[in-house]
């Protein structure tokens, strides 16, 4: 089984916080997410580094709530994560062909 962890993308409209302490925490969860996944799985999906999911006011990809996102956005962070999974199956395969 592989494990694909995927960094979160705003804070914009989290309850109780300022959006710059929101973006300063979620800054400082992207610094330690980045170093370290690594160690907890077996993939990392970057949704903040994808162009397309940078501008939350992008209303192709995000609804009016600037949180979720639309069909459109939604098929591009599928396909970020189906990469992903594409890679890890293709090196199990090279090694299990490797190993056979």
């Amino acid at each position: 089984m592989f494990v694909v962890v995927g960094s979160p993308i705003d804070c914009k409209q989290w309850t109780g916080v300022s959006t710059a302490t929101g973006n300063a925490n979620l800054a400082a969860a992207l610094v330690i997410l980045r170093a370290s996944w690594q160690a907890h799985a077996d993939a990392f999906v970057d949704l903040n580094a994808i162009p397309e999911l940078s501008d939350a006011t992008n209303t192709t990809y995000f609804n009016g709530d600037k949180i979720h996102p639309t069909l459109a956005g939604q098929k591009v962070r599928a396909s970020a994560y189906a990469y992903a999974a594409q890679a890890l199956a293709a090196t199990a395969l090279d090694a299990m062909v490797l190993t056979a």
